[in-house]
């Protein structure tokens, strides 16, 4: 029988550092990888096991095709430590699942007490939300400032327009966005023919879209109906 030889355990020191609020998660747990591989040659052992609880990240290290400029760092740092005779593995952990290491982990992102300040470049398309939100925010401050607009009061808070259904034809689309937005032939035509705005026959108001749908009498029954 071979002899038995004991195995010890050793938990690298801990540390943690801040990184811009604009980082991603993702990139968060792809750091935090690069940081460990990169204070692995620091300990006196060739055998080390990495845990993370990010499974997407540990599938992008796995994926030799990700162009990811972390992912590719972590890449390269692992095979210079295998080159200088280290045993590494890489382990997946469910989160929150009261496992002792990830739970001091979490402990640990949250105590600035012993933060290590690097340097550690994140990856541009990281900061293409906060730009998002940055323009947003000023489009829709321009957009309030304007509450006169004729297409404030159907989109008094700017987001993304989904098209309709497929299932419509070209021509019913062209007739549901004329009436959504209130651009029909009926009611603008007048501006193309230079003449004065028409006026609803029973009412004696302007012609509008949302008077013919909603206001006028005439089709009240109709209203009733379908409505």
């Amino acid at each position: 029988m071979a002899p038995r030889v004991p195995i010890k355990f050793v938990q690298l020191p801990s540390f943690s550092t801040i990184l811009p609020h604009t980082t991603s998660i993702f990139t968060a747990e792809l750091l935090a990888i690069l940081l460990a591989l990169s204070n692995i040659h620091k300990t006196h052992y060739n055998f080390h096991i990495l845990f993370s609880d990010s499974f997407s990240a540990l599938q992008a290290i796995n994926h030799n095709s990700s162009k990811n400029p972390i992912v590719l760092d972590i890449l390269l740092k692992y095979n210079n430590l295998i080159n200088h005779h280290y045993d590494l593995i890489f382990g997946w952990i469910p989160g929150h699942v009261s496992i002792k290491g990830n739970i001091e982990a979490d402990k640990l992102a949250r105590d600035m007490s012993n933060v290590i300040t690097h340097i550690l470049p994140i990856p541009n398309s990281d900061i293409f939300p906060t730009l998002r939100s940055i323009i947003f925010s000023k489009w829709q401050a321009v957009w309030n400032s304007n509450p006169n607009n004729k297409l404030y009061k159907l989109f008094p808070k700017l987001q993304h327009f989904s098209p309709l259904h497929q299932s419509f034809t070209r021509k019913d689309q062209i007739i549901l966005n004329r009436l959504f937005i209130g651009h029909t032939p009926l009611t603008h035509s007048y501006l193309l023919n230079k003449e004065q705005p028409p006026t609803c026959d029973h009412c004696k108001c302007l012609l509008t879209v949302e008077h013919i749908l909603t206001k006028c009498t005439v089709y009240k029954q109709v209203r009733e109906k379908y409505y």
